[in-house]
């Protein structure tokens, strides 16, 4: 049948199929465009977090050869990345950790898994040691990195501060493990956590029979109540410091009792247990005990002591033995009994020692011993030292003071330092001269060269040196040149400051050291000791008076200049002048 229209449908589909196609390639081309921007975007961003990272990131292949290497390397270590490319990494680790790094690289080679984290010591390019951590990736089998990709943070300061913080640790802990007296520690409900060695000692418990348990258990029966009510009324109050007694049973059922130091321990604002230092004072308690059983005998005990005994309430004196009525020049016990105990110390003590009775008397406190002066009744100021202990005498608490005259022991400490001192300047001061010797000389210069280059201040050297010092010795012999040395050191004495240090540095030689001073500035005081010694007449043998005359070399010291190399360009310039005509001052031009 013939096509009513006259036409063929064939070309007609193969446009369509055409454009179709067109369509799908556009489609194509649009998201091969998309799939690369996100490639080239994800590439920007890895690249951008690789090269602004805070660690320093390596590639390196499988011989261990650096073949990447962040910016960051140039702030850690000091580098710049194309320094490192090409290089071993092995070079950069110090020989102590090497073979502990060839190590792990071997075992990550054969396991292929991320590398163990370690710590190396690496050196820096300003030949600095610094301390790296870090942990590797193997990708060796992936084609785009072909190696390990190494993570690596500088934790230099971290590990001094740890090393720090151990050092401090473990005095703490050896000090705690060898206290004599008992130190634990307890969590908030009571139960011990820590118990030093100490408990063995004076407890009989080993640490294993103590930790876990309720501190009270050690403590006597009867006064566990009134422990545990003390300790509740510390936390309740947050009182960070107290001091109790309590008797404790030690393993064998002996009594002790313990003086005990109490800190609360804090911890984000909670208190979450206490630390107690324990001191065994059962012998202190039993004379306490002692003392309140029997008044007879404790006047037998303290009549007989050598050391001034009072006991004394806390408004005045009521007791006071035979060495107490001779420290305070006393004739008779009413002229102490009855008094103010603070109406005989000294005003410069007087308001530590209020402190002292008062805590002592309040809070159950052993004063430890300490010096200082009372006043006696003839008005003389003695030197003492005491100590006091709570007492319960006739149902009141009173304070026990046992008080001994050193007096004559710091006049022997005062005599000794004054000896010492002296011994001191004889060892460092030349006796003929009267002026500092050739070994404080070299002491002193130390100290002003170290000052000198830190405070960038001027020091200059003087060198003098006796002009035919010899044949003035020959001619009239060596008491007449002792006179000359001496009568020398007395002018240079007056030409000096106080800031000033003079020295005789051997035989006729002596040195000068002026601080803060100029060689232009020394030259005046050079000159004027030149001048004024020229005038000192001497008289060694009758006729003419005779006049001797010095030559002084000079020079200021220049900075970081070696003591030896100083010493010797000063000492060149005096043997300068010398040459010149002697009787000068000689410096550099």
């Amino acid at each position: 049948m013939n096509d009513p229209a006259g036409t063929n449908t064939e070309p007609t589909q193969e446009i369509s199929r055409l454009n179709q196609r067109i369509r799908e390639l556009e489609q194509s081309e649009a998201e091969s465009r998309r799939a690369s921007e996100a490639l080239r975007k994800s590439e920007e961003y890895f690249r951008a977090v690789t090269q602004n990272s805070s660690d320093i990131i390596f590639i390196v292949d499988g011989l261990g050869t650096i073949a990447y290497a962040s910016p960051s390397v140039e702030r850690f270590l000091g580098y710049m990345p194309d320094e490192l490319i090409g290089k071993r990494s092995l070079d950069l680790i110090l020989p102590g950790d090497k073979s502990k790094a060839v190590e792990d690289f071997g075992l990550a080679l054969l396991t292929k898994e991320i590398a163990i984290p370690d710590v190396f010591h690496i050196r820096h390019k300003n030949g600095t040691e610094r301390i790296l951590e870090g942990f590797g990736n193997n990708l060796l089998d992936n084609p785009v990195v072909a190696g390990f990709v190494m993570n690596v943070r500088d934790v230099t300061n971290r590990r001094e501060t740890e090393e720090a913080l151990h050092k401090s640790e473990e005095r703490y802990r050896q000090l705690v493990e060898n206290a004599s007296d008992i130190v634990f520690t307890t969590d908030n409900a009571g139960r011990v956590v820590f118990v030093n060695p100490a408990v063995i000692r004076i407890a009989g418990y080993k640490e294993k029979e103590i930790v876990g348990k309720q501190y009270t258990e050690l403590i006597r029966p009867d006064m566990r109540d009134e422990a545990m009510k003390f300790f509740g009324r510390q936390f309740v109050k947050g009182i960070q410091n107290t001091y109790s007694e309590y008797p404790a049973l030690t393993k064998d059922g002996q009594e002790v009792w313990f003086g005990q130091n109490t800190q609360l321990i804090w911890e984000n604002g909670n208190v979450t247990g206490f630390q107690v230092v324990a001191r065994d004072i059962t012998d202190r308690k039993r004379i306490e005990k002692e003392l309140r059983d029997s008044e007879e005998r404790y006047r037998r005990i303290v009549e007989a002591s050598s050391d001034a005994v009072l006991l004394r309430s806390k408004e005045s004196i009521i007791y006071a033995n035979p060495a107490a009525l001779k420290l305070f020049r006393a004739s008779h016990p009413e002229d102490l009994i009855g008094k103010r105990y603070l109406d005989f110390v000294h005003p410069d003590d007087r308001a530590t020692s209020t402190e002292r009775v008062k805590k002592t008397m309040e809070e159950n406190w052993s004063a430890p011993p300490r010096e200082h002066q009372i006043v006696a009744l003839d008005g003389q100021a003695v030197h003492v030292e005491s100590t006091g202990v709570p007492v319960q005498y006739r149902g009141e608490t009173h304070v026990f003071g046992i008080f001994r005259d050193i007096s004559e022991r710091r006049e022997a400490e005062k005599a000794l330092r004054e000896s010492e001192k002296r011994y001191r300047e004889l060892s460092i001061v030349d006796d003929l001269t009267q002026l500092y010797n050739s070994r404080h000389f070299y002491f002193q210069l130390k100290i002003e060269l170290d000052r000198s280059n830190r405070y960038e201040q001027p020091l200059t050297l003087l060198l003098l040196d006796l002009d035919n010092f010899k044949a003035f010795n020959d001619a009239y012999g060596h008491v007449e040149g002792d006179q000359v040395l001496r009568r020398l050191g007395q002018v240079v004495k007056r030409c000096l400051r106080e800031t000033d240090f003079a020295y005789r540095y051997g035989g006729e030689e002596f040195t000068i050291l002026l601080p803060m001073t100029t060689s232009a500035d020394a030259a005046f005081t050079a000159e004027r000791i030149r001048t004024e010694f020229k005038k000192e007449a001497f008289y060694p043998a009758p006729g003419p008076d005779v006049h001797v005359t010095v030559s002084i070399g000079l020079a200021q010291y220049k900075p970081q200049e070696e003591m030896k190399v100083f010493v010797h360009r000063v000492d060149q310039l005096m043997y300068q002048g010398k040459k010149n005509g002697k009787d000068r001052v000689s410096g550099e031009s």
